[in-house]
């Protein structure tokens, strides 16, 4: 949403889709952010908020995978680092902040609790 926030919403609408809804839900927001002081202050904000690594399970699956097949610890390492410090990083852990792959989502169920 940071992005989004400063005026860059092409992620967010392909998300979101180009809806009726979404673009006037958009504006209001932007009109909301602009009330309550400024973007910048408002992409802080979101921020301190919403950490960039998650645990994501294409992710999660990668680290148990390489550990069990393969016997390499590395992406659990990696993975563990960034969601360690779920609010900061640098370009080389971007690929840690993507979502899935279509092809992962296409066929994958989880259930509460895993």
């Amino acid at each position: 949403l940071v992005p989004a926030a400063a005026g860059d919403t092409a992620d967010l609408m392909s998300l979101l889709g180009s809806h009726e809804q979404s673009c006037a839900w958009l504006a209001r927001w932007h009109t909301h952010i602009a009330q309550q002081g400024t973007t910048q202050a408002a992409q802080e904000r979101m921020r301190a908020a919403n950490p960039v690594y998650i645990p994501r399970n294409h992710l999660v699956e990668q680290a148990l995978s390489a550990a069990v097949e393969h016997g390499d610890l590395q992406p659990y390492e990696a993975l563990l680092a960034a969601v360690t410090q779920p609010f900061s990083g640098g370009p080389e852990m971007q690929a840690l902040a993507e979502p899935a792959p279509a092809e992962f989502t296409a066929n994958y169920r989880t259930f509460c609790g895993t």
